[in-house]
């Protein structure tokens, strides 16, 4: 059943299992018929003193022929050689409010990697294996594109109900805190359209986002507010408004 609610003056749609949302006249937004991206992002991380299914680090001459080949493909979009430094650096970053767990990490236990997009992800297998097996490689991640490009500017999303330790032991949303979550998105400026995304259709997105496979390994499901906003200065605040609220896993 999907369900629309004007909350302030932002449109909240709430997506079933299909996540197909109704469309009404006036000043509620039509949902878009969201066809799930091909495109992706991938990880080729090389192999170092600490790899297990490596016999060391991986060369000058295996980076290269690694390089090459990203470059020789034709789903590879583009190809970003990322050094320890760098993939501290962008850990930090990440981290902002989690001095504890930036001050666990080094740069030396960080990996090197070559990293970018990928134009296409239909054959994501054959991708992991045509570099996987190269010398130098110690693991591959493709992940697919969730979203087409401009359609969702934040995800929040909620503590899964399905799991009793779920969010570091705090446990499933409850009813009560979500509705504390939509009151508090209501009452924000900045926001155009906010799409509620239940369990099942989140399902789908992550057997999506691991290739279609399946097989994927993550939680069983979430709920999620995704979120389109008209001024990107209220990216920042959603961020910062709904991290630690309970009942909130992230927001992002």
């Amino acid at each position: 059943m999907t369900t629309v609610m004007v909350t302030g003056s932002a449109v909240l749609i709430l997506l079933g299992a299909g996540g197909a949302a109704v469309s009404r006249p006036g000043s509620l937004f039509p949902a878009p018929d969201w066809a799930l991206p091909m495109t992706g992002v991938y990880s080729v991380f090389l192999c170092d003193d600490a790899s297990e299914n490596c016999a060391g680090s991986a060369t000058a001459e295996e980076k290269r022929a690694i390089e090459e080949r990203l470059h020789g493909l034709p789903e590879v979009a583009d190809v970003e050689f990322v050094s320890r430094q760098d993939a501290y650096d962008r850990m930090v970053a990440m981290m902002p409010d989690e001095p504890k767990y930036v001050a666990a990490i080094t740069v030396d236990g960080m990996q090197e990697s070559f990293r970018g997009m990928l134009a296409s992800t239909d054959q994501i297998a054959a991708f992991r294996t045509a570099i996987g097996d190269m010398l130098g490689v110690t693991n591959v991640i493709v992940f697919r594109s969730t979203f087409p490009p401009g359609m969702v500017d934040v995800a929040i999303s909620l503590c899964p109900a399905t799991l009793a330790d779920a969010c570091e032991g705090r446990g499933g949303v409850t009813w009560d805190q979500k509705r504390a979550v939509e009151e508090r998105l209501s009452a924000m400026t900045g926001i155009k359209r906010i799409y509620y995304a239940d369990e099942d259709y989140s399902r789908r997105l992550i057997d999506h986002m691991h290739g279609g496979t399946g097989d994927s390994d993550e939680p069983p499901g979430y709920e999620a507010y995704l979120i389109k906003v008209d001024d990107a200065r209220a990216i920042g605040r959603i961020k910062a408004g709904f991290e630690s609220m309970p009942g909130v896993a992230s927001a992002h």
